[in-house]
């Protein structure tokens, strides 16, 4: 660690804090007040010996912090390209307003209930997609104790909402028939692969997969 005096073009003189660590510059910041820059270098100097003897203490970090790493960390390394832009738009249009200055370690169970009763109230969403949401804050969330944030996730034992299911819906074989006879005589020559395609798809099979006769 050392603090630099530094002349500025203006004429002013200015306290430079390099904080390093491994051999490596991990922090720095710029101070008008040399008072500020030994009080600064003397807490990160704190934080730095904290961190060697108690490596799995709990460490403080804003959700906003705390997400934008596990974007970088995580989903940008293990996730889609456009799964990464979603997780971006719904903290900065959900989870930022409530949570972004909040210290990680101040979040509790009753925050995130709130939270989903002002998604349901001012929103507009379905269950489904608040409970994309609410998996993305859990995701970060998880991230964070790993990282050493938190201990327990105040998600813990939450329950998602529930999303009713879409019945499947069947062709009959009526339907079947109808749609291979059309299929049939659409696809021909080159496309003829997009017929036989509808017809493997289609042809009724016993328990065993085995192709049962049929009029198709």
């Amino acid at each position: 660690m050392a603090i630099e005096k530094v002349n500025t073009k203006a004429g002013a003189i200015k306290w430079k804090v390099d904080i390093w660590s491994k051999g490596k510059k991990v922090k720095a910041a710029t101070f008008t007040q040399r008072k500020d820059a030994d009080d600064w270098e003397r807490k990160e100097q704190i934080a730095l010996e904290q961190e060697q003897y108690f490596p799995e203490r709990v460490k403080s970090i804003s959700f906003g912090d705390l997400y934008n790493e596990w974007i970088v960390n995580h989903c940008e390394k293990y996730k889609a390209p456009n799964s990464v832009v979603k997780d971006r738009q719904m903290f900065k249009q959900y989870l930022s307003p409530v949570f972004a200055d909040k210290l990680v370690t101040a979040i509790r169970p009753l925050h995130i209930d709130d939270f989903v009763s002002l998604l349901q109230r001012s929103t507009g969403l379905k269950n489904t997609s608040i409970n994309r949401v609410l998996e993305s804050l859990r995701a970060s969330l998880n991230y964070a104790i790993r990282k050493h944030y938190l201990l327990q996730t105040p998600m813990l034992g939450f329950k998602m909402l529930p999303v009713e299911e879409q019945a499947f819906d069947y062709f009959s074989y009526e339907e079947a028939s109808h749609f291979l006879s059309h299929a049939n005589q659409k696809y021909r020559e080159e496309n003829r692969w997009v017929y036989a395609f509808y017809l493997t798809l289609l042809m009724p099979t016993d328990a065993a997969g085995a192709a049962l006769p049929s009029k198709m």
